[in-house]
């Protein structure tokens, strides 16, 4: 009997799949996620308990780039195939995601499952003091350490706790013993520099904060207080460049803008504080936040209740607020035709950690960046970031809601989009499109968002930065077989309705690029220019083709449609 040849390419299948195994397990998060992806849409005769972990691991790094309600899907699924650590791990997500009771649920199951274990006590801990629980928050860290003596986790969040209690004593005793049991733990640096700052050790104080910062140079909360107290000791600017600094590695910590809006009210710009303190006002709601937003409600109040200042003669418009860090230099023009937009919504989507195609790096970054700008000169913002399905539809369910009597609407989406035989359509980080029937169930109809944005008189500015290569329109395509034709290159024209702009990151049927910083190209183009004083949004979007065209060695160009009637000037 003659022996069967060997199957073409099955080694190098086999040496694909033991590097996804271990890029599964591995620290980086993107490898992490998509390499967990390609083992279990590829190896389907994998037993259970080998695609739990892989549920486990790819839901550990889900989280960690911030997309929870993906996590707890895949936590959800380890557990189903019997993955018990997959309980903490859910747990986790649950607290970073607020839902401080689901996760107490979690991490109750983890202890009960292996009491043994100090991480469950330590963790259980976390969630009674977010809760405003400390004495039962500090029971649960005496156990974690009476387990594990040299648990240094759970001395920092005693002390924490203890701090938090007003026993700063017993906390300090707990930072010390932390940093002696692992002198590069950066947070018991900071939380013990914390408390030096209050009892007016300002050389202690500084000395840990810059260990905290050297261990970690993106720990937002120890640049934040470093920045606090250097404006208590009236070093301004060195305080605005940590509090800059701040907001950049933590853009959604109220405390940071309070902070930063204080120290500009030092500077005597009492616009941009303003600004500061709105953003304050609108981010999450956290127990251990409240004293910041607090603070910065008193100081709008304040702020509006003042003589306003008179302006130089020179100046015939206000600038806008807080825009001295997106705007240009230039001189503001005033525009005679511009319609005061008294309600102004926008929704903003960024999607960047696609489960079924390589992630991408910049949308997450340009739609955080544009909500924070279009708040800045008065936006009530819709803000979505790496959002599934059911979340998009969310999100734009709850924009239609804002829109009724709002007087300009703004759409910003980054992140994959496809055409289909002239519609254009965005797409969910957990989209698959391996079917011709997936793309209604996957995919979000560009046409259905404008659909509510042109129910009603006003105007609408649609900003598209969604033309970047995508696998998943390649994938449809073959899927599609003869009719693949139908799916375009980039998206396709829209004619838009009388009193709507839709601006395109590129020309209608080509390409963008994702650019190698922080904001695709076209994004960073518009940051600059969109709050620019008493401009109308013509000559911003030839500003923004410009310099795009430029920076892309005229690679990729933006395109507009726009129907509207007059000048339309985002800052008076």
């Amino acid at each position: 009997m003659t022996a069967a040849p060997p199957v073409a390419g099955a080694p190098k299948r086999a040496d694909a799949q033991a590097a996804d195994r271990t890029a599964c397990a591995g620290k980086d998060p993107d490898a992490s996620i998509a390499a967990c992806s390609r083992l279990l849409d590829g190896v389907a005769n994998a037993p259970v308990s080998e695609r739990a972990i892989w549920f486990n691991n790819r839901g550990v790094a889900l989280n960690q780039k911030g997309h929870h309600d993906l996590a707890i899907r895949d936590f959800d699924e380890a557990i189903r195939l019997g993955h018990r650590g997959a309980y903490a791990n859910r747990g986790f997500a649950h607290r970073r995601k607020g839902d401080l009771d689901q996760a107490a649920r979690d991490y109750g199951e983890a202890i009960r499952l292996d009491p043994s274990r100090p991480q469950g006590y330590n963790n259980l801990g976390v969630v009674y003091r977010l809760r405003g629980e400390l004495d039962r928050a500090i029971r649960e860290y005496d156990e974690a350490i009476r387990r594990d003596p040299k648990y240094t986790s759970a001395y920092n969040n005693r002390g924490f706790a203890l701090v938090m209690k007003g026993e700063t004593d017993r906390a300090m005793r707990d930072f010390d013993q932390a940093i002696t049991l692992d002198p590069a733990y950066s947070n018991a640096y900071r939380h013990r520099a914390d408390v030096l700052a209050r009892r007016g050790d300002i050389r202690g104080a500084m000395r840990d904060y810059d260990s905290a910062i050297r261990l970690d140079p993106k720990y937002a909360a120890a640049y934040r207080g470093r920045g606090e107290l250097l404006a208590r000791i009236g070093d301004v600017d060195r305080a605005l460049a940590d509090l800059d600094e701040a907001i950049r590695f933590d853009p959604a910590d109220p405390g940071a803008y309070t902070a930063r809006g204080q120290v500009l009210e030092q500077k005597n710009e009492s616009a941009r504080a303003l600004s500061d303190y709105r953003i304050a006002v609108t981010l999450p709601e956290s127990s251990e936040a409240k004293a910041a937003r607090d603070k910065a409600r008193d100081r709008i109040a304040a702020l509006a209740a003042a003589p306003p200042v008179a302006a130089p003669a020179a100046v015939t418009s206000a600038a806008a607020p807080a825009t001295a860090a997106i705007a240009p230099s230039a001189a503001p023009q005033k525009s005679i035709a511009a319609p005061a937009f008294a309600r102004r919504v926008a929704l903003i989507v960024g999607n960047s950690a696609y489960v079924h195609a390589p992630p991408l790096a910049n949308p997450e970054n340009d739609a955080g960046d544009v909500a924070a700008a279009l708040r800045r000169i008065g936006f009530d913002v819709v803000e979505g970031r790496n959002l599934d399905r059911r979340g998009m539809d969310d999100a734009v369910r709850s924009f239609g809601r804002k829109l009724d009597g709002a007087d300009l609407a703004v759409f910003f989406y980054a992140g994959h989009g496809l055409q289909v035989a002239g519609k254009n359509y965005l797409v969910p980080v957990d989209a698959k499109l391996e079917r011709p029937g997936d793309l209604a169930l996957d995919a979000v109809d560009v046409s259905l968002v404008l659909a509510q944005m042109e129910a009603d008189k006003r105007v609408n500015l649609v900003f598209l930065d969604a033309c970047r290569d995508n696998p998943l329109s390649r994938s449809l395509a073959r899927s599609l077989g003869t009719r693949s034709a139908s799916v375009g290159t980039g998206l396709a024209s829209i004619q838009s309705a009388l009193g709507t702009m839709i601006a395109y990151a590129t020309q209608p049927d080509n390409v963008a690029l994702d650019g190698e910083g922080r904001n695709s190209p076209f994004t960073t183009a518009l940051l600059k220019h969109i709050g620019t004083p008493g401009v109308d949004i013509g000559t911003i979007m030839r500003r923004v083709r410009a310099e795009v065209v430029t920076a892309t060695r005229e690679k990729q160009v933006p395109w507009d449609h726009s129907s509207l009637i007059g000048d339309v000037v985002m800052v008076p």
